[in-house]
């Protein structure tokens, strides 16, 4: 099978074109040129933005795709053009959407908590948009919940052939957001304890491994009956943050002690105002039942391999207040009456 990525030379790219090619596809990628060249990995490019694709449908075509990956659907403007360029033209456009469309996820950001979980397919999904705007840099017009509509009416109206992936939050080797290195870095530095507060120790936040999450997409990308679906993605058990957090120090030998406090014990850089108590779990019975979707790393692997990753690629712009360990250990000690 040809497929074509939208995108798809970042983090999770990487995995997927690894994918695709151990399964015997022709990969050829779509993207700006913007990024750096993914290594080891060589394949056909078309250089062009996602924002302008009907200029650059000509040179798709050529390709002759049968399935297209979309790796950025951002808002209902960019995704309205790749539907109309593609449509009538491929057999499968599966779209990366993210669980931030439901409503349990605006819950989390506004400081409710009213959403039973795991979240199906069917679950609610937010009323407002623009999740981010206003805190996040860059991200104010940023709404997949948007995109996602696009591409529904698409294909009930049109009979776009659209696949809707809702990933988890993705991890592994190559993670720009290092979502891993918080906890590692404070295990390398012979920290006897790790401070996290009790809501958000016990939090539910569903999860991926990176090669995994590759495999959900290629078989999406392979499957005639993935058209006009919806597919929740991710692990089929998750840790709570502590226990995420312990599973990381088994990985590292670290023995130390995990301790939760009251969020107004925390000490200022470790306070959220996030609903802890609103967890983000999905159910993903969908997926590894019409596509035989299952892991492929058993999750110590998984972690060994993110943790080897961390340690050898530190991030260089993380934000050391972050690792303010004397008010870690201040907050220890008023908690314990020191």
């Amino acid at each position: 099978m040809r497929v074509l990525l939208i995108g798809g030379s970042g983090f999770i790219g990487r995995y997927v074109v690894e994918r695709l090619q151990q399964r015997g596809h022709e990969v050829t990628i779509f993207h700006r040129g913007e990024t750096a060249p993914l290594p080891d990995v060589d394949v056909p490019r078309i250089f062009g933005n996602r924002l302008e694709i009907d200029r650059h449908i000509d040179e798709i075509m050529a390709a002759r795709p049968e399935a297209v990956i979309d790796f950025l659907p951002w808002n209902d403007t960019d995704t309205e053009r790749v539907v109309r360029a593609l449509n009538g033209r491929v057999e499968r456009v599966v779209h990366l959407s993210s669980g931030d469309v439901y409503r349990a996820w605006g819950s989390f950001l506004k400081g409710r908590c009213d959403e039973p979980v795991p979240l199906t397919e069917e679950a609610p999904l937010r009323e407002e948009y623009y999740p981010y705007a206003g805190t996040h840099p860059g991200m104010e017009d940023y709404d997949k919940l948007l995109a996602e509509r696009v591409i529904l009416n698409a294909h009930y109206n049109e009979g776009y052939p659209g696949v809707i992936l809702r990933l988890p939050v993705v991890y592994g080797p190559g993670d720009r957001q290092h979502r891993t290195w918080e906890y590692v870095r404070r295990m390398l530095d012979r920290r006897p304890v790790i401070v996290m507060g009790r809501a958000q120790g016990a939090w539910l936040w569903q999860r991926g491994y990176v090669e995994d999450v590759a495999y959900a997409i290629a078989l999406a990308a392979e499957r005639p009956t993935s058209v006009g679906q919806v597919y929740n993605v991710g692990s089929r058990t998750t840790l709570s943050m502590a226990a995420w957090v312990r599973a990381i120090g088994d990985v590292l030998g670290w023995q130390g002690e995990i301790v939760l406090l009251p969020r107004e014990r925390l000490p200022e850089h470790l306070r959220t105002d996030y609903n802890y108590q609103q967890h983000i779990l999905y159910d993903t019975t969908k997926i590894r039942r019409e596509l035989g979707y299952s892991e492929l790393i058993p999750r110590e692997e998984a972690l060994r391999q993110t943790v080897e990753w961390e340690i050898e690629n530190p991030p260089s712009g993380f934000d050391p207040a972050r690792f303010d360990y004397a008010a870690e250990d201040a907050a220890l000690n008023e908690a314990v009456g020191v």
